[in-house]
């Protein structure tokens, strides 16, 4: 009886998770659309999806931000800030770690 309320809990977290996830995409898409275009026409990235979507108000106006995930697999960090007519557009570094090899000197 246990496993099946865990069950339960873990299909109304995922659901939940799915919801917010779906609703972040569908936020005010007047600057998504904008972003979305300046990606592909000036980046040639095909938009697969954004991550991380930020929408602030700051003294100065709207702040945005996202991650965007190109379908070729190239992303790009996204932000404009109100006063700035682009957006400014970073694209993601790989990240690598130094593997320890044992005995071999890593200085």
């Amino acid at each position: 009886m246990k496993s099946f309320h865990a069950l339960i809990c873990c299909c109304a977290l995922a659901t939940s998770l799915i919801c917010n996830a779906a609703m972040a995409q569908q936020t005010d898409a007047g600057w998504l659309e904008e972003l979305r275009f300046d990606m592909q026409f000036n980046h040639d990235c095909e938009v697969a999806y954004f991550l991380n979507i930020v929408e602030r108000n700051q003294s100065e106006g709207l702040f945005v931000s996202a991650r965007v995930m190109c379908a070729d697999g190239r992303s790009f960090d996204a932000s404009k800030k109100a006063n700035d007519e682009e957006f400014s557009v970073e694209a993601c570094g790989v990240a690598t770690c130094e593997a320890t090899i044992e005995g071999r000197d890593q200085s």
